[in-house]
This record gives C-alpha cells, sequence and structure tokens, in this order.
C-alpha cells in the first residue's frame, strides 16, 4: 500500500435541467419530412421532383402554375387534373404535404 490517500468526493445530486448543455448535445426530436427544395417558380421542376411530371400541363390547364398555388388546390380540381380515380389519389397523396 502507498502512503497516499484517495480523495473521494461525496454523492451530489443534481437537477438535469440546471445542467447547461451545448445546442448540439441536445437530443432533437425528429423533424416531418421536408418538402423538395425547388425554387418557387420552377414549377415544372417542382412537380417532376414529387414525381407529377406527367400532370404538368394538366395542372396549367386548370390555373395552377407555381408551387404557391398548389397550397390552394382543391378535391375538384385534382379530379380535373386526373384521368382516373387512381391518378386522384396519386396526385393527393404527393400533395398531402399541403393538407397539412
Amino acid at each position: 500500500m502507498s502512503d497516499e490517500i484517495e480523495h473521494i468526493e461525496p454523492n451530489i445530486t443534481v437537477n438535469v435541467e440546471d445542467v447547461p448543455v451545448a445546442a448540439d448535445e441536445v437530443a432533437a426530436e425528429p423533424e416531418p419530412e421536408p418538402e423538395p427544395e425547388v425554387a418557387e417558380d420552377d414549377f415544372d421542376e417542382y412537380l417532376k421532383s414529387i414525381e407529377l411530371e406527367k400532370f404538368i400541363n394538366k395542372f396549367k390547364e386548370n390555373g395552377y402554375d407555381s408551387v404557391e398555388s398548389l397550397k390552394n388546390i382543391n378535391t375538384s380540381d385534382i379530379r380535373k387534373i386526373s384521368k382516373n380515380l387512381n391518378q386522384s389519389r396519386y396526385i393527393n397523396k404527393k400533395l398531402k404535404h399541403f393538407f397539412n
């Protein structure tokens, strides 16, 4: 045995809310799935990015020519853009982030 005496700290209880934590150490909540990043005025590219490129002309024929305009789309217009119920459902699914 050595002659040195080991120093032992007493048990201390600390409230974790009182301990400062760096921002990168905080567990972040999962973020919602982001919308594809496309320039606001690049409507065609946006529709391609969400796999609706075959409907570009139909969207435009029905007055939708910008990403911003899609925020006002309704079920009736989706039916006009699509040829059948399956296409309506597909378009609805691809645009669901506008309805939240």
